[in-house]
């Protein structure tokens, strides 16, 4: 891992493209020519040289480098070992070995101790470029060590959150969820101490808990904080105090620091809701610590929490509180209850006398017959036994028959009682119990009353009352407004959510002209449907839509429905029920808006692209002299941006380019976004194509400027085709088909730039058009529909397959690969060609980019695949003395198939032909895009002995990291170096010796443990080079043409009768 100063100071480097260098060389000249080949190579840098061990170990010591050049023999050492002591002093930087010879066994051992790359001293020329790679490559292993880094972090500071957490959750006791916060914090961040600090209700804030590991403990629990005292109100208003410095602070807090021992204090206020709770302190006694903005993010965290368990318990012993005092009030109500009950239970009912004695007895002298109609009881019994009375009174109704007495008793105030009695039978009556009470001399109560039975009046007023009551809330709980006005339209009633939906109180209406709410524009509507509603009394009108304006200034949208009631005792007045449609309309609007706006972006849509464009089109034929302009812009590879960053990243990008295209247009102008990453442009009123060509160089350099997203810097460019109008676009989407049609023509000419749409973009796009339906008809022709079938379909996974067509446009030609050793055919390399039924032979390069852009190259390879292994099979057989393989390109998109590994097994079943025979090549491409999933599938295909080959080595990426990773046997060199071999060149001028690259990629090839396969030999001359140089195998027209099937079986057999080709 390296460490941040050594990766700010790398970084830095490269960006400000000067390289500090150590060159670790025993030989002046050829660090002149390293120097000089590097200066010739445009890099700028700065260098140190170490002849020996020692002044290399003291240069890494002491000094920092981009990278280090060393040649492999050194006095008294080697570059292995100055390899192994960057490793040992932690110097992770690149390291290149540049020697005059390196030996297999040196070059296999320094790969695997990690040396990034080696130069030859006799290749010098290729320095600038070796370097400049493997910087680039730390770079970008550092960015990923960054990201990993970043992740472990953010892991961690959830785990130790997680912890708190979790300890929170397991008691409710505040003192312990705030105990072990403070140890959990302790032990998570490494500190001296942690402490909860909480102000005391006189005011001083004291430490409260501290954590039990924590230094000076005992001296710190319980007194007051003088910094969380002295920085208070910073606290209490949200802000974290973290100081590292004490020199520049208050004596006093000096010296309480130096009292206490702190190198560093951070106090983060404990807040809930702007209340300030305390604070956590987190503090550093041993050594000076600067606090990471980590560490206070989660110390943040973690101080939330507390501050809601800290309210959370105060809410609770408030609870708590507040349920004791109930409990108490309860009980003294019980108390009273049962005491009235006592006295209840000797009051008689009809006519009655009671007295209520100083000794708290209780007589009935008197009670009339009437009792038992009003009671159901026998007036003696109920005299010998006065609480018979009290035990009919319904239970509801004792509490306020208890009181009644109680108060009358104190006072000897007369009292009028009403209450239910409960008979023997069941039934219910209400009794109208009304008293006088009086006391005698020698401290008697004398009750005199007379109870009457008042049932029915008592449900006719109950019925009123749920009458009266079940309307109030119905008009008071509606959600609707409903609104009573007298003849002249002033407000008599309005009912109380006028103020929830409007924000006004409805006494502020009262006596106030309904028209003065409305809308001026609506008011004459209103005051029509109010006409109406006079001049039909009893009738609904139809509902009508009015504005009103909210309290708070917005407009709000009501649909009323009047009717006349005035002629109602009841009512007197007009009822108006208003409904409050502001959302209903606000969503038609929102919908409208909708139709025709992209929902991600707020631009236009291609429904209201197509809608202006279109009137832009009438305006041409109305107006001569008006021209416009379409710009169709497709973001180049932004499926790549939305793959790696994520579709939220993507979606983010589409909305920064949305927003930088409508600030490069004039007022006038239109951007949509089609969809996906395409967006269109109409340039309205044009002087002609210069503008419209000057304004989408306007738009690719806003464009191509850096965008920042979520830290990330995207760089992004645009390809745009051009429209312009004329009098022959008759519809907008022959305007948008040949905008459409200049951008896929700026995009094959190499994308970031626009193109102008002419007649031959069009006649070229119809005749790809026309190329690709024959090649899907071609396909057809190979039985391309069983070809393409799913893996996932209900056949059998190891079902055979279906039988070749016997009558295919496609044809496969083959081009011997000779062994170099012996002349003798090796195998053959099987090429596609396509006979056209009407346009006969059609060359690869025309229908392959096709095939590969459609995806159709997949049935393609397929069949060719199989077709392929029947063929060698079949001469295999044919001419048993030779062991014949075949080879056989694989595409990126064949590659990336699912059930590739399952069809070849299928194929390899059904030609009987062993996996030893089948080579299968692959370009650089493939390996470099997937590798991990690359690497597991040539990994199964190594397994069935199928031979892997990296076709057109040298052209692409070529590096030694993907050679010694991936399970390859053989380089095919691609035939622009073998075309050129013993081609005179000039070194000195910075030529490079094709014979040397070759020469070099055999090497290599050896060393690695893989074969050579040269293509494009077509001269005796190129030959003998070939074979000088231990190269295994070669093809090309030197030893035949690809041919068909027959004429490769007749080269075969001619070689049988003559040895060799």
């Amino acid at each position: 891992m390296f460490n941040q100063s050594q990766t700010d100071y790398l970084l830095q480097a490269v960006a400000e493209s000067t390289l500090n260098l150590l060159i670790v060389e025993d030989m002046s000249e050829d660090i002149e020519l390293m120097v000089l080949s590097l200066e010739s190579g445009g890099v700028n840098f700065t260098y140190d040289t170490a002849q020996t061990a020692a002044e290399c170990k003291k240069l890494l010591e002491n000094c920092k480098y981009d990278a280090v050049l060393s040649d492999y023999r050194l006095p008294g050492f080697n570059g292995l070992e100055v390899l192994l002591l960057m490793q040992e002093l932690q110097q992770e930087i690149p390291f290149i070995l540049v020697t005059g010879s390196l030996g297999e066994e040196a070059a296999v051992e320094c790969i695997k101790a990690g040396m990034t790359d080696y130069v030859l001293k006799g290749r010098l020329f290729r320095l600038p470029t070796v370097l400049e790679r493997s910087i680039q490559e730390f770079k970008m292993r550092r960015q990923q060590q960054e990201a990993i880094a970043q992740i472990q972090r953010q892991a961690t500071r959830e785990a130790i959150v997680n912890r708190i957490v979790q300890a929170m959750r397991e008691t409710l006791v505040l003192d312990e969820v705030l105990q072990t916060t403070a140890d959990q914090l302790h032990e998570a961040l490494e500190i001296s101490g942690c402490a909860i600090l909480q102000p005391d209700p006189q005011g001083p804030i004291g430490v409260r808990y501290i954590s039990k590991a924590a230094t000076a403990r005992e001296q710190l629990l319980g007194v007051n904080c003088q910094f969380a005292q002295h920085y208070r109100s910073l606290l209490a208003g949200g802000e974290t105090i973290a100081v590292g410095d004490f020199s520049t602070l208050c004596p006093s807090l000096q010296a309480s620091a130096e009292f206490f021992g702190f190198q560093a204090i951070a106090i983060v206020p404990l807040l809930y809701q702007q209340s300030f709770l305390g604070g956590i302190c987190l503090y550093q006694c041993e050594r000076a610590r600067a606090w990471s903005a980590e560490e206070l993010s989660l110390l943040q965290v973690i101080a939330d929490r507390c501050a809601i368990a800290i309210h959370q318990a105060a809410l609770y012993q408030q609870a708590q509180t507040e349920l004791a005092e109930r409990k108490r009030a309860e009980a003294r109500v019980r108390g009273i209850q049962q005491q009235l009950a006592a006295i209840a239970a000797n009051i008689p009912g009809s006519v009655y006398r009671v007295v209520l004695h100083p000794d708290d007895t209780t007589s009935m002298p008197y009670m009339s017959p009437g009792a038992r109609e009003v009671t159901g009881l026998d007036p003696t019994a109920a005299m010998a036994r006065p609480e018979l009375l009290t035990d009919i009174i319904h239970p509801e109704d004792k509490s306020l028959f208890d009181s009644s007495v109680a108060e009358s008793k104190t006072s000897l105030q007369s009292c009028d009682r009403q209450y239910r009695i409960v008979l023997s039978s069941g039934e219910v009556k209400w009794v109208q119990d009304i008293a006088r009470f009086s006391r005698t001399a020698n401290g008697d109560i004398i009750i005199d009353g007379v109870a009457l039975d008042i049932t029915d009046r008592k449900q006719a007023e109950e019925a009123l009352r749920q009458s009266e009551q079940r309307f109030r809330s119905l008009i008071e709980n509606a959600t609707d407004i409903t609104v009573i006005l007298d003849a002249k339209g002033i407000f008599r009633y309005i009912s109380p959510s006028v103020k929830r939906i409007l924000g006004y109180a409805p006494e502020r209406a009262i006596g106030r002209s309904a028209l003065e709410a409305v809308h001026p524009d609506d008011c004459a509507a209103i005051a029509q449907a109010l006409n109406k509603a006079i001049e039909n009394p009893g009738v609904s009108q139809p509902p009508i839509e009015y504005r009103v304006r909210h309290r708070n200034g917005k407009e709000c949208f009501l649909e009323a429905v009047a009717t006349n009631l005035l002629d109602d005792p009841a009512v007197k007045g007009i009822i108006i029920n208003c409904h409050d449609i502001t959302g209903r309309k606000q969503a038609e609007e929102q919908l409208l808006h909708d139709a025709f706006h992209d929902t991600l972006t707020k631009l236009p849509n291609r429904a209201l692209f197509a809608d202006r464009l279109e009137h832009a089109l009438r305006l041409t034929k109305r107006r001569k002299d008006y021209f416009f302009a379409v710009l169709l812009l497709d973001l180049d590879r932004f499926k790549v941006i939305n793959e790696s960053l994520g579709h939220a990243i993507g979606d983010q990008l589409l909305v920064a380019i949305a927003r930088r295209l409508e600030a490069c247009l004039r007022v006038g102008d239109t951007v949509a976004r089609l969809g996906g990453d395409e967006f269109a442009i109409l340039l309205e009123d044009i002087d002609g194509i210069n503008e419209a060509t000057n304004i989408a160089n306007r738009l690719h350099q806003k464009i191509n400027s850096p965008i920042v997203l979520d830290g990330h810097e995207i760089f992004i460019t645009a390809s745009t085709g051009i429209a312009l109008s004329s009098s022959e676009y008759l519809e907008p989407t022959n305007l948008l088909r040949d905008a459409d049609t200049a951008m896929y023509r700026a995009k094959e000419l190499g994308r970031a730039r626009h193109e102008v749409f002419n007649s031959s973009m069009h006649a070229h796009a119809l005749r790809q058009l026309q190329l690709e339906s024959d090649l899907r008809r071609a396909i057809e022709s190979i039985g391309g529909r069983e070809i393409e079938e799913s893996p996932n379909s209900p056949k059998s996974p190891k079902s055979p397959l279906p039988p070749l067509s016997p009558d295919p446009q496609f044809i496969i030609h083959y081009q011997p690969i000779v062994s170099l050793a012996n002349g003798k055919i090796a195998g053959f390399e099987a090429l596609v060609r396509w006979q056209h039924p009407e346009g006969g032979l059609v060359p690869p390069g025309e229908f392959i980019p096709v095939a590969e852009e459609t995806g159709l190259i997949v049935p393609i390879g397929r069949w060719v695949l199989r077709e392929a292994c029947h063929q060698i099979r079949s001469w295999q057989q044919l001419f048993p003395n030779n062991r014949l393989s075949v080879s056989v390109n694989l595409s990126v998109k064949q590659i990336s198939q699912p059930d590739l590994i399952e069809y070849i097994d299928l194929v390899l079943a059904e030609t009987n032909l062993d996996g030893s025979s089948l080579k299968l090549e692959i370009t650089e491409s493939v390996l470099i895009e997937n590798p991990e999933s690359v690497t597991a599938m040539l990994g199964e295909l190594r397994a069935r002995n199928i031979h892997l080959c990296i076709d057109d080595f040298g052209t692409g990426y070529s590096s030694l990291s993907y050679l010694h990773r991936f399970p390859t046997n053989t380089l095919k060199i691609d035939r622009s170096f073998v075309s050129r071999m013993g081609v005179e060149c000039d070194i000195g001028k910075g030529s490079i010796d094709p014979t040397e690259i070759v020469r070099s990629i055999v090497a290599l090839s050896h060393n690695l443990g893989m074969d050579v396969v040269a293509e494009g030999v077509e001269e005796a001359a190129q030959l003998a080079i070939l074979r000088g140089l231990d190269c295994e195998y070669a093809q090309g027209f030197f030893f035949s043409k690809p041919v068909d099937s027959q004429a490769a079986a007749m080269l075969v057999s001619q070689q049988a009768e003559n040895h060799s080709i």
